[in-house]
């Protein structure tokens, strides 16, 4: 990972810096164009972040310039909170980050004559440089053989159906529901990025001088390309600091092979395909660990047909028939020091006809004020408090519809037959409902009554046993031994749980218990959101700054992009209504402003990540005493 800038000429998004990231098992690469160098920390462990998601891998090892940007307080942290390697070249040893050099300099030399070629201005050198980066990602090079980088990291294909020339001229159609009788139809407009998030391109369009994405374009390709090519630049064409930034830079001897010898080491180490999850049935079948894959679908299908999950049955002609499909997963099993396997099959549920196949969906999940009442009462009275959680939970629930599923892939069927399902497969619309119905029955034979103001919360008078369940994790506090296996003996009867001895973890919430009473915590979800999130500048002691500019967007502010800015507010929300009510204020402050988030949102938002940084170690404790409780509200 390195840096470029600051450049003289800004970027048409304002950014004048350059932050590139690449692999190098797989020379896939990206390069990040930000405004200042205080966003590098900020883009790039959200960039990590999501290579991990697509890859299925962990980061082992991050090697950088060792820049002052890359050795803040909150890098730090953010690398020893995920176990991650930092390795750091001395100053003025550029050959000791050889390949991040050499990346800069490919980038900087492709995207310099793209641009040059597009006769774009010179404020587009920064779509022009992540052009040059999705390009190589594309190509096949020396290291990965006839392979892309893309196929190497990701293990599928590249969209060559996307590539286009940098600025190549396009007819960008709009779509009918903005068109008029004085309106265009259709602009003229140059491609300069490949969107990343969504299927088309983003088009800058001289006429109103504006960027917009688009997918409905018809390209007019240039029959001129090697003019182009050819001729003479313009006497003002590159009068911009890019020359003086790839001159002044050391980039040492890259023919020599000894720069590359301990990246290359560590690049074995990296490059591990058996961690790679398919995304499909055909993926799994296709790849390395074939027999493994097969092997889970083969265990799974073995569970349904034990749990009567459904029937193979004649289709008469008019059934509806759902496709789904395999969810892989890999889990580490500390016990034996293995890899296990899993395959879920998963119904498409957004397919299902509404009241035919499906009527009632809702189902309550469980409140952390009602897991924090059973935690303090079993504190108070001294009282067990016992986990658990149900295997294939919703496999257990008869399902309330004549729903019916094509057959899994792997399971051959006869001709003419399909699958009738008999219970609430995962993926069905209804699925939560009948699992919740079918649970609350079981319990009501048991002796249990559902709370009337928290329908996941079920009390057996007559013995003493509260438990509380979210989804397929319950804990249970009884005022006996008795009590409690009487309710361990009535649900085994009809479930297979897996029961645990006091409560650790609890849907995210990690829980100690102690003497006087119970100590919560979700350091987990906190630090996976700061290292995401927090641009690491300052540790604060409140939850916002002494002065709040809450004010709503300007018209000329910088807009935060919203779907970022909703779900750390999203992240924050779940830790202030689980462990941290301290926040409560600020998050519900800042919600009020999602939908539009200005720079200055942003940065009150960045001080309430820092203050969280500050206190992640503190804990909310549950230790009743005899005083009476105050009760404090409005008017």
């Amino acid at each position: 990972m390195d840096m470029m800038g600051p450049f003289k000429q800004a970027n048409v998004n304002a950014g004048r810096w350059v932050i590139t990231i690449q692999d190098i098992a797989s020379m896939y690469g990206k390069c990040h164009i930000i405004a200042t160098k205080g966003d590098a920390v900020a883009e790039s462990q959200g960039a990590i972040l999501r290579w991990e998601i697509k890859t299925g891998r962990r980061l082992k090892t991050l090697r950088t310039d060792g820049g002052g940007e890359f050795r803040s307080k909150g890098m730090n942290h953010w690398c020893t909170v995920r176990g991650i390697t930092h390795e750091q070249s001395l100053p003025m040893n550029h050959e000791q980050n050889g390949c991040a050099e050499q990346f800069n300099r490919s980038i900087a030399d492709m995207g310099c004559t793209i641009l040059q070629s597009s006769n774009l201005a010179n404020t587009f050198w920064g779509y022009a440089f992540m052009w040059a980066a999705y390009t190589m990602n594309n190509l096949p090079n020396k290291r990965t053989g006839n392979m892309t980088p893309t196929e190497v990291l990701f293990n599928k294909n590249p969209h060559l159906e996307k590539m286009q020339i940098f600025g190549e001229k396009a007819y960008i159609h709009i779509p009918k529901e903005h068109c008029g009788k004085l309106v265009d139809c259709t602009y003229i407009g140059h491609v300069v990025m490949y969107l990343q998030r969504a299927k088309g391109w983003l088009f800058y369009i001289p006429k109103t001088n504006k960027l917009i994405p688009s997918s409905w374009a018809e390209f007019l390709e240039s029959k001129e390309v090697t003019k182009i090519l050819c001729r003479d630049p313009p006497e003002n064409k590159l009068k911009m600091d890019l020359p003086f930034i790839l001159n002044t830079m050391e980039l040492g001897n890259f023919e020599k092979e000894n720069i590359f010898t301990s990246q290359e080491q560590t690049a074995e180490g990296i490059m591990a395909p058996k961690n790679v999850i398919p995304k499909t049935y055909k993926e799994a079948m296709n790849g390395t660990e074939k027999e493994e894959w097969a092997s889970a679908i083969e265990e799974e299908l073995k569970n349904m047909g034990q749990m009567d999950v459904f029937e193979v049955t004649e289709v008469k002609g008019n059934e509806h028939l759902i496709n789904g499909g395999w969810v892989f997963s890999k889990k580490i099993d500390n016990m034996m020091g293995r890899i296990q396997y899993k395959a879920r099959y998963v119904t498409w549920g957004n397919k299902q006809w509404q009241n035919e196949e499906y009527k009632e969906t809702f189902a309550p999940t469980a409140t952390f004020s009602a897991l924090r009442l059973l935690l303090t009462w079993a504190a108070k009275h001294k009282w067990l408090v016992h986990s658990f959680d149900f295997t294939a939970a919703y496999l257990n629930a008869p399902i309330d519809m004549n729903v019916w599923i094509r057959p899994p892939d792997s399971l051959t069927i006869p001709k003419g037959m399909g699958c009738r399902l008999k219970k609430a497969l995962y993926g069905t619309k209804q699925a939560g409902r009948c699992w919740w119905e079918h649970l609350s029955s079981k319990l009501k034979e048991l002796g249990f009554r559902k709370n009337a103001y928290d329908a996941s919360v079920y009390f057996n008078i007559r013995n003493g046993t509260v438990t509380w369940i979210h989804v397929d994790d319950g804990i249970v506090i009884a005022q006996d031994e008795g009590a409690l296996n009487a309710l361990k003996d009535g649900l085994d009867k009809s479930f297979t749980i897996k029961w645990k001895p006091g409560v650790t973890n609890i849907i995210g919430v990690e829980v100690k218990q102690e003497n006087e009473g119970f100590a919560l915590t979700q350091k987990k979800l906190i630090d996976n959101v700061i290292a995401a999130n927090w641009n690491g500048k300052k540790l604060n002691a409140t939850p916002l700054p002494d002065k709040c500019d809450v004010s709503t967007t300007p018209p000329n502010g910088t807009i935060i992009e919203q779907k970022l800015f909703l779900s750390i507010i999203g992240s924050l929300s779940y830790v202030a209504n689980g462990t941290h009510p301290d926040i409560s204020f600020a998050v519900n402050l800042l919600a009020q402003h999602a939908q539009a988030p200005a720079s200055h949102h942003w940065a009150m938002l960045q001080h309430l990540l820092g203050y969280l940084q500050n206190t992640r170690d503190q804990c909310l404790k549950l230790f009743p005493n005899d005083k009476d409780i105050i009760v404090a509200s409005d008017a």
